[in-house]
């Protein structure tokens, strides 16, 4: 398992404009080494990155030797065929490596769980990892992804979505899975629902109705339980559950980036406040756990 921080940076807004409450933009190559160097002086010890994310890989290799930056975890490209399956993840590695320069590179994922299947791509992951990564994996969508990649003892990291109202990782089935290989590093993303979850009532939710029925369980839930904010109770929430390693926390700002060192330091809820949780907040439609089905105005 890979030693890693109990929060990583986001690194996507390094290189896209992402998010549904984003309201910065993509910032400058020079915020963008001061938001990885603030990262390293809040305790982050990894960066999540991809090749789909823009230029955010090339960004963090433009800030490689000045000031300290995390070490990375990066996703292949996303496969559209099997023939050239290897071909394209090998190149896409190659890529990767040439972007972030010398940055230490920790781990490489398959961007979709199916990447993971196809031909020859377990070989070039493989060849990877014997020739220095700490760990090869898959970034999921949904838990069906998960259980047939657990029983694959190459599988060294697994990042999926997972949040308040998100309770498909909770199934009985999915945490035995997960508690069957306690080697596998299990970092979760979209703790805050692309902002919307902290945000509350601000925010532009893709069914107000359902907005309206979560907001007010949030706050209640926030002042019962004693947390600081909408967002505290997110993160707090995710790193109560024994199975998530490391959250992962997106900032278009060093002062965002303060702001989530200071929320990953808070201490996580509790069985009880797990299950309070569980008890006032209903759970998230299929259509609100999935932000691919949100319609884009």
């Amino acid at each position: 398992m890979i030693a890693q921080s109990r929060w990583i940076l986001g690194g996507v807004q390094l290189g896209l404009d992402y998010g549904i409450v984003n309201r910065t933009g993509k910032p400058s190559r020079d915020s963008a080494r001061r938001i990885l160097a603030e990262a390293v002086a809040g305790g982050a010890s990894h960066v999540d990155t991809a090749r789909a994310y823009g230029d955010s890989e090339e960004a963090i290799g433009a800030a490689a030797g000045g000031s300290p930056i995390p070490r990375v975890i990066t996703k292949i490209a996303p496969l559209t065929s099997d023939a050239e399956a290897a071909t394209d993840a090998a190149a896409s590695l190659d890529a990767s490596r040439a972007a972030l320069a010398s940055t230490q590179l920790d781990a490489v994922l398959v961007h979709r769980a199916a990447d993971w299947w196809r031909p020859g791509v377990r070989d070039v992951l493989r060849q990877a990892r014997e020739t220095g990564l700490a760990a090869v994996g898959a970034s999921l969508a949904a838990p069906d992804e998960l259980l047939p990649l657990l029983e694959d003892p190459l599988l060294g990291y697994v990042q999926f979505p997972f949040n308040l109202v998100d309770r498909r990782w909770l199934a009985k089935p999915v945490l035995a899975a997960l508690e069957r290989r306690p080697d596998v590093t299990v970092t979760v993303r979209s703790v805050f629902l692309q902002g919307l979850l902290a945000g509350g009532a601000a925010s532009d939710w893709p069914d107000p109705a359902e907005g309206a029925q979560h907001v007010p369980a949030i706050e209640a839930l926030v002042s019962e339980l004693g947390r600081t904010n909408r967002a505290d109770l997110c993160v707090a929430y995710a790193l109560g559950h024994g199975f998530v390693t490391s959250v992962v926390l997106g900032a278009e700002t060093p002062e965002q980036v303060q702001q989530n060192a200071a929320l990953a330091r808070n201490p996580p809820l509790t069985a009880d406040e797990l299950a309070l949780v569980g008890e006032r907040l209903p759970a998230g439609s299929a259509g609100l756990v999935d932000p691919s089905t949100w319609r884009k105005s």
